[in-house]
């Protein structure tokens, strides 16, 4: 692991040290049209220290500028679903849908973010399963308590998605 570590530190510094100051430099120095090259090097640096965090362990959060919206997006697509089952009066056909389409529209968006961090995936899969078993125990009309406990299973597995992200 250690040797891991060394390795993508290294070539992390090569990559910012050598390609991406030298193509800054003949851009702002030499008058140079280097700019499509300096935004596809720091592209691939992102990509890069994405990969290395994971291959060699840290517990590094997200990047909350793109997860925190697809949360918030989703946290408030099963806010009415969560409402209905703790108080579950009227229709919940409409509620349902919207919030399979909206909820199941943010996780899928989530996907690309997690290219490089493949522990995230697990966390997703966790409440997509949660959100799935969720939706089948509506379809059943079971008891309340079914339910509640249904939805604290969601909550857990959000939560530690969260946790993982590092987003309160």
């Amino acid at each position: 692991m250690e040797r891991q570590a060394k390795m993508r530190v290294g070539g992390m510094c090569e990559l910012m040290a050598r390609r991406m100051i030298g193509a800054a430099e003949g851009h702002f120095l030499q008058g140079l049209k280097t700019e499509p090259r300096v935004q596809e090097l720091i592209k691939g640096f992102h990509d890069y220290f994405e990969e290395a965090i994971e291959v060699i362990g840290v517990n590094a959060p997200l990047d909350p500028r793109t997860v925190g919206p697809l949360l918030t997006a989703y946290e408030k697509a099963m806010a009415p679903l969560q409402a209905w089952i703790a108080d579950p009066k009227g229709d919940v056909r409409d509620i349902v849908k919207a919030a399979r389409r909206e909820g199941i529209g943010a996780l899928l968006q989530l996907a690309p973010l997690l290219q490089n961090r493949k522990r995230g995936y697990l966390y997703v899969n966790a409440i997509s399963v949660r959100f799935s078993q969720l939706l089948e125990l509506l379809d059943a009309k079971p008891a309340p308590e079914a339910l509640k406990k249904g939805m604290q299973e969601h909550d857990a597995a959000l939560a530690e998605f969260k946790k993982f992200a590092g987003i309160r």
